[in-house]
């Protein structure tokens, strides 16, 4: 199954537009989308729809394009800011991490940019990153004091029940 949770703010009335455009595209790839009531951005949608998958919670909007969305075996949510393009096969090396260590909770995946030959900024930050990805989650990782960044992530939902969801303040 894949869903599109969906944690824009819809109050500005040139994002009505928008909104419409999303549920089109999930129609027109058989996706489903689920909207929670907007309270926090991204961790408040996927509260809302941790909510929803443990029965807890079902005043959700999930709106179903195609066949039917089996919530009863949901292992893993992953996270991308709208302006993301993540690689075909960008779940593989993450899944198989995680199914082959059940104590992992999250694996936080790079992020680069592709015009760094032609932009400067983006060509700066991929150095930046380069010493934080490469380096610092390294020492983070090893040292068992690993976070997520909130996007490029891939969260086991069972780690994320177990600890009451995303802490909303921050994500």
């Amino acid at each position: 199954n894949i869903l599109l949770l969906d944690a824009t703010k819809y109050e500005e009335e040139d994002l009505k537009s928008y909104k419409k455009e999303i549920e089109n595209l999930c129609r027109k790839w058989n996706i489903g989308l689920f909207r929670g009531k907007w309270r926090s951005s991204k961790a408040g949608v996927i509260n809302d729809f941790l909510g929803l998958i443990n029965g807890k919670d079902k005043e959700r909007n999930l709106l179903q394009f195609g066949k039917e969305v089996d919530l009863s075996n949901v292992k893993y949510i992953a996270v991308f800011d709208a302006g993301e393009g993540p690689c075909s096969d960008f779940l593989e090396e993450p899944v198989a991490q995680m199914e082959g260590d059940q104590s992992v909770a999250l694996v936080q995946m790079t992020q680069y940019f592709t015009n760094f030959r032609e932009n400067r900024i983006a060509n700066a930050v991929k150095y930046l990153y380069q010493v934080f990805y490469d380096y610092i989650w390294q020492g983070k990782s090893l040292s068992g004091a690993m976070y997520s960044l909130g996007t490029n992530v891939l969260y086991r939902v069972k780690a994320l029940e177990d600890v009451g969801g995303l802490d909303e303040r921050s994500v």
